[in-house]
């Protein structure tokens, strides 16, 4: 469907510029999104790691007093299972950055052909601009050329009907 533009200029364009204009926006929003989460697991791997920091400190400190074995085994069990937590919260990091780094050079790339859509469509508004201008002109000479002849006809009459 053709829009119908100022004076008469017919974009056709304008279904495929507002198309781009919409996924250029879902694709923002989507970006959004993803930096959002991405965030989110940098916050839950910065936890993670300050527990497993806090965690390894206090035992050391408890090995240092020689508390019982069988609570040190449950802190290295703890220990570890807080490693695994952060490898598992460092891959998934990873994952979201790799999406996010997808999804940004997806949203370039509609914003460069919504660009040259918008170009184009400039482009073409130029051209039409410059031909309306030039065709009122025209006109706008024909109808001087026709009063200033119609001027010189009543003159003529006139002067013809004192001889």
């Amino acid at each position: 469907m053709n829009f119908l533009g100022f004076r008469g200029f017919v974009w056709p364009l304008a279904a495929l510029d507002r198309k781009l204009e919409v996924q250029v926006e879902q694709a923002r929003a989507g970006l959004a999104d993803l930096q959002r989460r991405a965030a989110d697991q940098a916050r839950r791997l910065q936890s993670t790691s300050a527990e497993s920091t806090e965690q390894a400190r206090l035992a050391r400190g408890a090995l240092a007093r020689h508390i019982d074995a069988a609570a040190h085994s449950n802190t290295l069990r703890y220990l570890g299972e807080l490693a695994g937590r952060a490898r598992d919260e460092e891959d998934e990091q990873r994952a979201i950055a790799a999406r996010v780094d997808l999804a940004r050079a997806a949203c370039a790339a509609l914003e460069v052909r919504r660009a040259c859509v918008q170009e184009a469509h400039d482009s073409a508004w130029r051209v039409f601009a410059g031909t309306q201008q030039r065709r009122e002109a025209r006109q706008a000479d024909l109808a001087w050329l026709g009063e200033h002849q119609r001027r010189i006809e009543a003159a003529t009459r006139r002067a013809g009907g004192k001889a």
